[in-house]
């Protein structure tokens, strides 16, 4: 369908993940919301899939010069998320100690790691489906 790069689809999720953060903190949305952290690791999930797959499709460093993706892209695509997601959620747990919050992380983690592998594998159909050619 589309010839150009994905990079408007990285910039806008970009944007829109920060925009929707900010008001969220700002406005005490994620504590009045308990779904709206599961739909932002989601769209976590699916920039870091788009990021990867850009990178290994459309950079300048790129590494894949055919127009399908494999399996491999796909395992690439959730192990980068993972650990993405691995190193986000350490972060998360120091800033919990750092400021004495105590929150049920097990469920919280497994959570959103899930929801971040999630929006990865729907970013590869979708990456597949929008920028790449079906020969």
């Amino acid at each position: 369908m589309y010839k150009q790069t994905p990079v408007f689809l990285v910039v806008v999720l970009t944007t829109l993940i920060v925009v929707i953060h900010l008001l969220s903190v700002l406005f005490f949305l994620y504590w009045r919301f308990f779904w709206l952290d599961m739909v932002m690791h989601f769209l976590g999930g699916f920039w870091v899939g788009c990021t990867t797959l850009w990178f290994l499709y459309f950079s300048k460093y790129k590494i894949k010069n055919n127009t399908k993706t494999t399996y491999i892209d796909f395992i690439c695509v959730v192990l980068v998320t993972l650990l993405v997601g691995v190193l986000w959620e350490v972060s998360q747990v120091v800033f919990n100690v750092f400021t004495n919050k105590e929150i049920n992380e097990a469920i919280d983690t497994t959570s959103d790691i899930l929801f971040g592998i999630a929006g990865a594998f729907f970013a590869a159909l979708y990456f597949q489906k929008i920028y790449l050619n079906k020969k």
